[in-house]
């Protein structure tokens, strides 16, 4: 139940303290809560990628550093919306990543949502995060191309 709905059932009967705190509980229990950072790095490869991108899942700022290069903007309403259905697509307590293979060649990926950090190369990358990778890996180029960017 939402805050209204609360405050409309107290104003229309008497209620325990317990009966309120059960609504209260339950009001909370069913928010979902929607993760706030994004954490992308990408390195290694035969190309030498040394890139991190960080999204607030909130507002939309978005820093991209690419090496010594940072560009920033603001990713809009149907850029978050699509992050946010990757991430409940991950269902991030059941996703099993095996630990990086190392190799000079490989993509080294580095995705961090809120507290939790997933580590892969792109040999070893799951399936079921195949999807998400190529949205930041586009998410970056598109970055790239904008270019509205300072060098530190």
């Amino acid at each position: 139940p939402t805050r209204r709905t609360i405050l409309r059932m107290l104003n229309e009967r008497d209620m325990t303290a317990g009966e309120i705190a059960a609504l209260f509980f339950i009001g909370c229990a069913a928010a979902p809560v929607k993760p706030a950072r994004l954490v992308f790095e990408r390195s290694g490869g035969i190309a030498g990628f040394d890139d991190r991108l960080e999204i607030d899942l909130i507002t939309g700022a978005t820093l991209l550093k690419q090496g010594t290069e940072v560009t920033t903007t603001t990713l809009n309403a149907e850029q978050l919306a699509s992050l946010q259905r990757h991430i409940a697509d991950l269902n991030l307590e059941n996703l099993s990543v095996s630990p990086p293979y190392q190799c000079c060649d490989l993509l080294l990926y580095r995705i961090q949502i809120d507290a939790t950090t997933i580590e892969t190369t792109d040999a070893d990358l799951p399936t079921l995060l195949q999807p998400f990778v190529a949205t930041l890996n586009n998410l970056i180029a598109e970055i790239d191309k904008s270019d509205t960017s300072y060098n530190h």
